[in-house]
């Protein structure tokens, strides 16, 4: 290959002009190959014409790279230097992707990255160094011509532990990479087939050469990647660079000696983003968080703490503006101080078996050629003249047979055409045929007018359409059987998969593909069955298909589903579909003509030799021993029961690939035979593996399986939420044409799941998954909702909960509206709480595979953007989650010593406090204070003995309250039990002279006595362990309190102090009103239920025991017995 590569350059702008290169690479020379009998001068006078069509002033050849034995580089590289004269100055240039550079403009290109390579930097910079030295006359007096190539083989040394001194650190790089010559000059072709023909690598160039060689994550990283091996700051690479940077990446190498050092600088400059020579903190968690993952193995999203990061960070020999050098980088990982960084900047595969040339380099040949060979070209002669909107929709149509041509044509040529025989676009647009007649009438059906809906049929037309349908299958039924079993097609194809039904989807296609008539289009179209069942419109998607078969046969093709079976259509809805529209006996009629052209679909396709498609899967080596195409055409047509008539067709309609991902619940028995095993969802055909799959392609010569049978079943829905209250309707959605619902509820405080993939009186699909607990409790939760066919995943914050749907069904309709925050109707399937949700909702996210798209419900909702049935009940504006009349204002009670002091007018005669409660400890006191003044003690002193005092306690789930009022000791026990349940109760105490009760969830207890008491100043919720009674070993409340009422008056947050001096009045006694707070968490309820999800494998019971610190303290032993 011999190139011409031209520079042009402005001698008064001291500029080269630059062509961009396709596609996209970047700003370089323009070029050519030298056309056989063209001299390098002509070949660049008619390179520059092509860009710039005045004449030019050559001045000479710059330089020549020649080289025969260079690996991958042309034979010659000729640089022919021209000089633009004052014409071409005046004119512009013929090409819009061209530009002028000088030296200032070049460094800001490659600061931007906008240059394929240097050579124009470097060249520009030696042209205007020689003028200035010489002149433009005399440029070339003192300079090379003729330069010759070499590869930089860096010589590759058998590790010699003796001798390392004598050995360079990148020759002890390459040789422990194991970088022989050989692979030095594969890396060398790689790397010119990507720059080509450049010698400077780009980030673009780069990018596409690491893409087979790095994963996807780490392709997200490929500019730190980039900044790694560019360790001159170039912003672009050499050979050597990127000889050096794989050698660094390649699992051979060692981690020790003078290529860790080098492998150490390497991952200093990937991770130091800023490119500054120092590692930020950020920089460095970066980097350790990887170590950490990468070395157990978890996903880099696992974080260590912060705190864990600064005290590794500070270790190392910090500079003082608290930066991380290279040098001390280097100095503390080769003395050991911070281990693991073997684990980082590594390939997964030796890069001499990830080396590939570039496909573009491949064909440089053809790209370059302005000149192309072209062979016999068969040429159609066109029948119509055809008119069509801007919409696409065809607007008028003429024969040339019966146009007026005028003058146009000959005699003798209007009598040859006339002579013509009839071609396929004759018979599509001038003939009448059964299916034009089927195709007028599915227009009237899809539109409105005042007779009709759209897509409604009229009643008087039904037995037209019956009629019509019959017919049409007949005629197509003969087209069809005469067709393969397995078709085969040429690229151009479009591949469309089930349409169940769906008439709207298959008149959206027609509108994007083939709006026109699919004879207008270049490629063909082909159908993988499932026409019917499921959608409410089988019968108008198959007379649809049906009439297009029958006007464009090699156009339109359709293969057989699982769905175009009798027995399977009586399962679901066509045959009841047919019978519903055209009453039992034309619609049995109509039923059973279709299934007769059911019963001869060919089934299976291969387009240009190598890509196999078909509905369901590939078939096991048991049903199919031998080739696959041939043992499919020997399928006997018709076809009406495959189940039993061959196996080979019904594997190939109901078969599915097996994989982790969309089979969370299936484990891969020990039974499995050549990567087949029993489709357990279905209950019939098989899994196939990925190994069988592999095994199947090669035995059959094929490249690629396209195939539809399971849509992509990734129904995921996220959102954060915050309330006080434990129930509510969260999200509700379900199906116009089944039974499928999707819900998710509070209940009590947890997250339920309802969901119904579709119902079967024989086989109910409804299931309910429940998750967290505790989080009706003002805190942001984050609910994630993510399924895979049957398989469901709950996670709330971080408890995940997998569960199996128990449908018969997999997919999830949901084509009706979508409600957030609430239902309308609450008698809906699946709808158990009858409250709407009350509290916050953010980043309501919804993605299915009805919408292929995630929709942010909230925005749309601010920017009143309706979709996918959205419907809206009260819902108020952003700042309403800040309104803090929502708050119930929580306090969580952590120890057994956290409690709230709160200072009172002594002298009161009775005691009214309520509030909410949750818990799962069964024993706590919730509330104290004495009766009597006490002698005096330090602050916080209760249950002196001697004292009249009331507390109100837990015991063992129970609430009961003790009053001791002049020494007589009385006690209430409400009924209820199981208060320490994780719900909010409510409790209430009213202590009057003639009154004492106690009331739970709004159920009183009554105690009618006289009672002569008076208050002290001090009241505690809960208490520490120094104010409890002689007569009670009770611990203090731990659970949470909220909307804690004392007298009619809410204590707030901001009521609250933590500094007892800072309240004290001026007779050192507390002010009256101030509440002091001991160890309490302010305006939170952090609950943690450590029994929710069920830790026991099976689903037994569990309890949690909690042992007092002093009783372990002197047994110093603990027996746990477990039945």
């Amino acid at each position: 290959m011999k190139l011409v590569i031209c520079i042009l350059i402005e001698r008064d702008l001291n500029a080269l002009l630059l062509i961009e290169q396709n596609p996209g690479r970047g700003y370089w020379f323009p070029f050519d190959e030298i056309q056989p009998g063209e001299t390098r001068a002509l070949a660049a006078k008619r390179i520059t014409n092509k860009i710039y069509p005045y004449d030019f002033e050559p001045l000479s050849v710059f330089k020549i790279r020649c080289s025969d034995t260079l690996p991958c580089l042309p034979s010659i590289q000729t640089y022919y230097l021209l000089s633009k004269t004052q014409l071409a100055r005046v004119n512009g240039s013929n090409s819009s992707n061209s530009i002028w550079m000088n030296l200032e403009r070049m460094n800001m290109a490659i600061k931007n990255r906008e240059l394929l390579g240097l050579e124009p930097y470097y060249i520009l910079k030696n042209i205007l160094e020689r003028q200035q030295k010489n002149g433009w006359d005399k440029l070339l007096s003192d300079g090379k011509i003729f330069e010759e190539p070499t590869v930089q083989l860096i010589e590759y040394k058998q590790p010699d532990l003796s001798n390392q001194t004598t050995i360079s650190p990148t020759e002890q790089l390459i040789s422990s990479a194991k970088f022989h010559n050989k692979i030095q000059e594969s890396v060398f072709k790689e790397f010119y087939s990507y720059t080509f023909p450049s010698e400077h690598m780009s980030l673009k160039s780069f990018t596409e050469a690491m893409d087979n060689k790095l994963s996807t994550t780490e392709k997200t990283k490929i500019q730190s990647y980039f900044r790694a091996f560019d360790s001159q700051k170039n912003s672009y690479l050499t050979y050597a660079d990127y000889l050096l940077g794989l050698a660094a990446m390649d699992p051979n190498t060692s981690h020790g000696g003078a290529p860790a050092e080098l492998r150490c600088r390497y991952i200093f400059r990937f991770y130091n983003v800023k490119n500054s020579g120092s590692l930020s903190i950020e920089e460095f968690r970066d980097l350790h968080n990887d170590v950490k993952c990468l070395k157990a193995g978890k996903s880099t999203d696992d974080a260590p703490p912060y705190n864990e990061i600064v005290s590794i960070f500070n270790s190392f020999n910090l500079q003082a503006n608290n930066q991380l050098t290279l040098a001390d980088f280097l100095n503390s990982v080769g003395q050991l101080k911070y281990r693991g960084t073997s684990v980082l900047f590594r390939l997964n595969t030796n890069v001499q078996d990830l080396l590939r040339m570039c496909k573009r380099y491949k064909d440089v040949k053809l790209d370059n050629q302005n000149v192309r060979i072209q062979g016999n070209i068969n040429y159609e002669l066109a029948d119509h003249c055809v008119t069509i909107k801007k919409s696409g929709i065809l607007s008028q149509v003429e024969s040339l047979r019966t146009m007026s041509y005028n003058s146009q044509f000959s005699t003798t040529t209007v009598e040859k055409l006339k002579r013509l025989p009839r071609s396929s676009s004759e018979e599509i647009f001038d003939r009448r045929t059964i299916a034009t007649d089927v195709q007028e009438l599915l227009r009237f059906f899809e539109k409105r007018d005042q007779t009709k809906e759209a897509l409604m049929w009229v009643p008087n037309s039904i037995t037209q359409l019956g009629r019509s349908v019959i017919n049409l299958c007949k005629e197509v039924r003969d087209i069809i059987k005469y067709e393969p079993r397995c078709l085969k097609l040429s690229s151009p194809c479009y591949i469309l998969g089930d349409i169940h039904g769906n008439y709207e989807d298959l008149i959206c296609f027609e509108k994007c593909l083939w709006r026109a008539t699919p004879l207008l289009s270049p490629a063909s179209f082909l159908f993988l069955g499932d026409y019917v069942d499921r959608g409410i419109h089988g019968l108008e998607v198959v007379i649809y298909l049906l009439a297009a078969k029958f006007q464009c046969p090699k156009k339109v093709f359709l293969l057989r589903g699982n769905h175009e079976i009798r027995k399977i259509q009586q399962m679901f809805s066509f045959l009841k579909e047919c019978l519903g529209k055209f009453g039992d006996i034309l619609g049995k009629e109509v039923w059973d003509a279709i299934n007769s052209v059911f019963d001869v679909l060919p089934l299976a396709a291969v387009i240009d030799d190598a890509i196999l498609c078909l509905h369901g899967g590939i078939p096991s080596p048991t049903s199919c021993p031998g080739e696959f195409i041939s043992k499919v055409n020997d399928i006997s047509v018709p076809l009406c029961d495959p189940e039993i008539e061959s196996p080979l067709a019904w594997e190939i309609m109901w078969n599915d690939p097996f994989s982790l991902e969309t089979n969370i619940m299936i484990q891969i028995p020990n039974s499995i035979t050549n990567g087949f095993f029993n489709n357990t969802r279905r209950s019939t055909g098989n899994y196939f593996t990925n190994e069988a799959l592999t095994a199947f392609l090669e035995k059959n010569n094929f490249t690629h399986v396209v195939r539809a049978h399971e849509v992509q079943q990734a129904d995921e829905l996220r959102l954060r939420f915050k309330t006080n209250y434990p129930n509510g309707v969260l999200f509700y959605a379900k199906g116009t044409q089944n039974n499928d619902y999707l819900t998710i509820e509070l209940r009590n405080g947890s997250i339920f799941v309802g969901i119904d993939l579709g119902s079967t009186p024989e086989r109910p699909g409804a299931t309910v998954i429940q998750a967290g607990s505790v989080l009706d409790d003002y805190q942001w939760h984050d609910l994630a909702i993510i399924r895979y066919w049957k398989n469901v995943s709950v996670k709330i914050d971080q408890t995940v909960v997998y569960e199996e749907s128990q449908s018969a069904f997999n997919s999830l309709d949901l084509d009706g509206k979508l409600y957030v925050g609430g239902a309308p109707n609450h008698m809906e399937r699946g709808i158990t709480v009858r409250p709407n949700f009350q509290g916050c909702l953010e980043n309501v996210l919804y993605i299915s595979p009805s919408t292929n798209a995630i929709l942010d419900i909230l925005l749309n909702l601010q920017r009143q953007l309706p979709f996918y049935g959205l419907e809206q009940g009260r819902v108020g504006s952003g700042a309403l989650c800040e309104d803090d009349s929502l708050n119930m204002h929580s306090y969580t009670f952590k120890a057994f010593d956290s409690y709230l002091e709160v200072f009172r007018k002594p002298g009161s005669t009775s005691i009214d406090v309520s509030f909410q409660m949750r818990t799962f400890e069964p024993n706590g006191i919730l509330f104290y204070t004495n009766l009597s003044e006490p002698r005096y003690f330090m602050v916080g002193i209760n249950d002196v003995p001697d004292q009249d005092f009331l507390r109100l306690f837990l015991d063992e789930g129970q609430l009961s309250c003790t009053v001791q009022l002049n020494g007589n000791k009385r006690t209430v026990r409400h009924r209820r039990n199981n208060l320490h349940d994780g719900q909010w109760h409510e409790i209430s105490l009213l202590l009057t002279q003639y009154r004492f009760n106690i009331t739970v969830d709004y159920e009183p207890e009554f105690s009618n006595t006289r009672n002569n008491l008076s208050t002290t100043d001090r009241f505690t919720f809960s208490t520490n362990g120094d104010q409890v009674n002689r007569e009670t070993t009770m611990n203090g409340f731990v659970g949470c309190l909220r909307q804690v009422i004392m007298s009619g008056v809410q204590i707030l947050p901001r009521d609250i102090t933590n500094n007892l001096t800072a309240i004290i009045a001026n007779d050192n006694r507390p002010r009256t009103g101030s509440v002091v707070n001991h160890g309490v968490l302010l305006d939170a309820c952090e609950m943690f239920d450590r029994c929710t999800p069920n830790p026991c494998r099976h689903g037994g019971t569990w309890t949690i025991v909690r042992l007092k610190y002093n009783e372990f303290k002197e047994k110093k032993q603990l027996s746990i017995f477990i039945n």
